[in-house]
């Protein structure tokens, strides 16, 4: 007989990842491993860079729980959904589970389904975002978890705050802070930070698990670290929220390329009631632009800074309104519906 629990299995499990499609599944399954609708059972493989592979999964220990314990369902969460053996993973655990097997997925970029879906054969597919639909002729459960942000973390702060928070992170008070965070890549578009005029301080956030400048940024780079008005910080940080919220403006004007389909960013930039700027792709198609949400093409520097100039001298900013729907909370109760399922597709 079984259980009633249900298993999550997992290598992308880190409190220290802060990039995008990682750290969106990290939240959600950690958010699931705390419900306390559900015995939840969650196996923590560390998401590492020497530890990224099939057999960090497959352990002896682990398939004997599984077997031994019966538990009502299984769910997979592979890093990167990209590579083959993660495939293999899903098959080989439909096969142990008679295909009650789902399979969360955080990131997809390309527009194809890959060709090891039809040997795989997954019980349930979990998206956090549109992407659901390139599996859409999969005759598998499909399901999109809208959720992207933390809204107690990254909330609002009062002016005294901001400048409290100013001086504790060493930015200057007689600058507008003006925020990017995330890779320093091409598809990132970020030449409009070393455009910026005198009075804006250009913050550039390079937290995030790869480490590495790309090779088409590289004079970018070099060309920031030269400007008196831009502050680089890189390394992983366990406060970030603090960054979002002394900034004044936050900038996003990535292309397709170089974002995944929900900007976590923005969106915890919104929650904080800061002005955005941002290029309107993915999940944001969804969200109108107005109350300190200002969408540019991000192709056209100056017509950035014109928006940038704009967005930093709003007075009073609403953008939390736009994203309380997508609170990591609404997110969990969603996939708890769906696991138990008391959600029909």
């Amino acid at each position: 007989m079984k259980n009633g629990k249900i298993l999550i299995i997992t290598n992308t499990i880190s409190d220290e990842i802060n990039e995008g499609q990682q750290k969106l599944t990290y939240q959600l399954v950690s958010k699931l491993a705390g419900s306390e609708r559900v015995d939840w059972v969650t196996y923590a493989m560390k998401c590492s860079r020497a530890s990224r592979h099939f057999p960090s999964i497959l352990s002896p220990a682990l398939l004997w729980q599984m077997i031994r314990l019966k538990y009502r369902y299984i769910l997979f969460v592979p890093v990167d959904v990209e590579k083959p053996h993660y495939w293999l993973m899903a098959k080989f655990l439909s096969a142990i589970f008679r295909k009650k097997v789902g399979l969360l997925i955080g990131w997809y970029h390309k527009k194809e389904p890959p060709h090891q879906i039809s040997f795989c054969r997954p019980d349930l597919f979990i998206t956090a975002s549109d992407i659901w639909k390139v599996f859409q002729e999969y005759p598998g459960r499909k399901f999109q978890i809208q959720s992207a942000v933390d809204t107690k973390i990254f909330s609002p702060v009062s002016q005294e705050e901001k400048l409290r928070l100013k001086k504790k992170l060493g930015l200057p008070l007689n600058e507008k802070v003006v925020m990017h965070a995330g890779h320093l890549t091409e598809g990132r578009r970020l030449g409009w930070m070393a455009e910026l005029p005198k009075g804006y301080r250009g913050l550039l956030l390079r937290s995030t698990f790869h480490e590495q400048v790309m090779p088409e940024a590289e004079d970018l780079y070099f060309r920031l670290l030269n400007r008196k008005n831009v502050t680089i910080v890189e390394g992983y940080l366990a406060h970030i929220e603090e960054y979002f919220q002394a900034s004044d403006v936050y900038v996003f004007t990535a292309d397709e390329t170089g974002a995944i389909n929900v900007p976590l960013s923005v969106f915890e930039a919104l929650s904080c009631n800061l002005p955005v700027v941002s290029t309107r792709i993915g999940e944001l198609e969804n969200i109108p632009q107005g109350e300190g949400l200002f969408y540019v093409s991000g192709e056209d520097i100056e017509e950035t800074i014109r928006t940038i100039d704009k967005a930093s001298k709003i007075e009073e900013c609403h953008t939390r309104d736009k994203v309380k729907q997508y609170d990591w909370q609404y997110g969990q109760e969603e996939m708890s519906r769906i696991l138990l399922g008391e959600k029909g597709q």
